[in-house]
């Protein structure tokens, strides 16, 4: 079953080096596309993937996930 958002962020405390929330905002600053990334070491893990009407009509996660690719390309 899926985290609650306590849980996420109990969890995101206890591992802040290894959960990451990325996200992509429009120019209200409001959340249009994201996921939350597990680091574990040699692998990356991303779970939690969603985009609004808005990041879906903008290609938001695609812009995200290129975004990652390169952040995380060297592991």
């Amino acid at each position: 079953s899926a985290h609650t958002t306590a849980e996420i962020i109990l969890l995101t405390n206890r591992f802040p080096d290894t959960m990451k929330l990325y996200g992509v905002l429009n120019s209200d600053q409001e959340m249009i596309s994201g996921t939350l990334v597990y680091d574990c070491g040699p692998a990356v893990h991303l779970q939690y993937i969603a985009s609004n009407d808005e990041g879906r009509a903008l290609g938001a996660f695609d812009l995200l996930i290129a975004y990652l690719i390169d952040l995380y390309k060297d592991k």
